[in-house]
């Protein structure tokens, strides 16, 4: 719903403390991905665990998401985008 409302350039998507996700928290990563791509926008993804992260490399996910340690640099990096 935000995203429609608002049509944001840039989300930022923190995993910190994340353990666990099911494939439709990846559907829904891919939804708000393909949104902002309609406006050329951009999704950060910020401390993600080694686990989770192989499941973006084996779904191919880790190609069109842009993924940092940490908060912080997620969001120094989407300003300077």
């Amino acid at each position: 719903e935000y995203i429609e409302k608002n049509h944001p350039r840039k989300v930022v998507v923190d995993f910190n403390g994340v353990r666990f996700f099911s494939s439709q928290m990846l559907g829904l990563l891919v939804d708000i991905w393909r949104r902002l791509r309609e406006n050329e926008g951009y999704v950060f993804i910020s401390g993600i665990n080694p686990q989770l992260s192989r499941v973006f490399r084996i779904t191919n996910l880790d190609k069109i998401f842009e993924f940092y340690p940490d908060l912080e640099s997620a969001v120094a990096a989407a300003e300077a985008k």
